[in-house]
């Protein structure tokens, strides 16, 4: 018979844990509710020399208001004992239980607890995207990332964009793309990208300049909506720059003189490809690959094809002969065995 699944003491721990964060905000009435019990309890064993049982329980039905009748005659100190605490405990009460209801019955705390679990999942990510803005462009945008496996986190503070984001299964930051903490919170210290699509070019611009001061290596592309705005976005960190009317103008025009064309690139951008893998390569200072000709540099790995090289000062060469010599910044784009890429990266 086949062994259950079992869960982690952990990752047991770690639920209850998420489970009591998510119910936080209802810490301070309930604290106040039990210091309210246990005080009027002391109170009563003080004033009515009752035993601590007799005492919690005219505590209790003291601050339920159920009715019942005193355990014993009450002096007079006793009486407004008991009028401080009905005036302090009642309201107390009773606001503790509506909040409590509220919060099971409205999915409040179901809410809650799938944020937390949402919010420890991000912080345990590193080297991922983060996609400010889950409009028309960042739905497409997330749609490329999910399709290739990469980790990444979208930001948006419109809360039906969030809803969507949320109901792709996609982890989500609600707030403003603007905000130094929500760019923070979506990790963006620790990230690889981030990609702006707000169809403003001055919030792109202020996204920028944000996630460049929170990391300054990051790898930023943005959205352009105006024309001539580049320069600006670039001065604002943004190390790629992107008008989607021009690509979509091109891509209309190679549809209607090369429509092959296009459905290849809609291939390429997929990023794989059965057992082949899209992927980037860059040649490092202590990389073998380093001052080697293409002809000899990938022989321990016979799948690999080179579509094309970045130079250091820009230059793309496409389909590289293979005397090419590679040099340290070199970015080689190359079709491979995901095993194979896996063993380029490991011997870099």
């Amino acid at each position: 018979m086949p062994r259950r699944p079992t869960t982690s003491p952990f990752a047991l721990h770690q639920t209850f844990v998420d489970l009591l964060r998510a119910a936080s905000h209802i810490a301070v009435p309930v604290v106040a509710l039990v210091v309210l019990t246990v005080g009027g309890a002391l109170g009563y064993h003080l004033l009515l020399d009752l035993g601590p049982l007799d005492a919690l329980y005219q505590s209790v039905t003291t601050l339920s208001t159920v009715g019942f009748s005193e355990l014993v005659p009450f002096t007079d100190d006793a009486k407004i004992f008991t009028i401080a605490l009905v005036i302090l405990g009642v309201g107390t009460v009773f606001y503790t239980l509506t909040l409590v209801v509220a919060t099971v019955i409205e999915g409040e705390l179901r809410t809650r607890f799938r944020s937390r679990i949402m919010q420890r999942k991000i912080e345990s990510l590193d080297r991922h995207y983060v996609l400010c803005g889950y409009g028309r462009v960042g739905v497409e945008v997330a749609r490329g990332l999910a399709e290739r496996g990469e980790a990444f986190v979208v930001v948006d503070q419109d809360p039906g964009a969030v809803q969507r984001s949320r109901e792709q299964g996609y982890l989500t930051v609600e707030g403003s793309i603007t905000e130094e903490e929500i760019l923070r919170e979506a990790g963006t210290h620790r990230a690889k990208s981030l990609i702006a699509t707000a169809n403003s070019d001055a919030v792109n611009t202020y996204v920028a300049l944000t996630a460049k001061h929170l990391q300054p290596e990051i790898f930023v592309v943005a959205r352009s909506e105006i024309p001539g705005s580049d320069q600006k976005l670039r001065l604002a960190g943004a190390d790629q720059v992107i008008s989607p009317h021009a690509l979509s103008g091109r891509r209309m025009m190679l549809s209607a003189v090369q429509p092959l064309m296009t459905d290849f690139m809609d291939t390429l951008s997929a990023g794989r490809f059965g057992e082949l893998v899209l992927a980037e390569f860059n040649v490092t200072a202590g990389s073998p690959l380093n001052g080697s000709a293409l002809s000899q540099a990938f022989t321990h790995a016979p799948s690999v094809r080179v579509l094309g090289i970045r130079r250091t000062d820009g230059e793309i060469i496409v389909g590289p002969k293979g005397s090419h010599v590679l040099g340290e910044g070199d970015m080689v784009i190359l079709l491979a065995d995901e095993d194979q890429i896996a063993r380029l990266h490991a011997i870099d």
